[in-house]
């Protein structure tokens, strides 16, 4: 699937780019926590991104071992950073409409969507 040369983005939480929200609230821009960078190397189980080593077999979001650091995430495709960028600057906003939302059709739909069974 992978191979040396190909583009990876790196999760760096460091990052703080903000933009100011129609509301006057600054808010950190999540896509500007992902650096792309290219796989420079491999070992037969691992990828190398720079002096990192991730694991060739995993699922869309990869992670190496903790080092001085700590661990370094990887996004080995665009859609997981797309979707991992939706999740950072709207979970929080979808949680807050649902908590002002008085439409016992609609909390009911989301319930079922999200597997919640109410007790009663």
């Amino acid at each position: 699937m992978h191979k040396v040369g190909d583009t990876v983005w790196v999760f760096d939480d460091n990052v703080r780019r903000f933009r100011v929200d129609a509301n006057g609230e600054a808010r950190v821009i999540a896509s500007e926590k992902f650096r792309p960078r290219s796989i420079t190397g491999e070992t037969s189980r691992s990828w190398l991104i720079g002096n990192v080593k991730i694991p060739k077999h995993g699922g869309p979001v990869r992670t190496s071992a903790a080092g001085r650091w700590g661990a370094t995430i990887v996004y080995m495709t665009q859609e997981a950073v797309d979707d991992e960028v939706f999740r950072r600057e709207h979970r929080h906003r979808i949680v807050r409409a649902l908590e002002t939302c008085g439409d016992v059709a609609v909390l009911r739909q989301v319930a079922a969507l999200v597997g919640y069974k109410a007790e009663e």
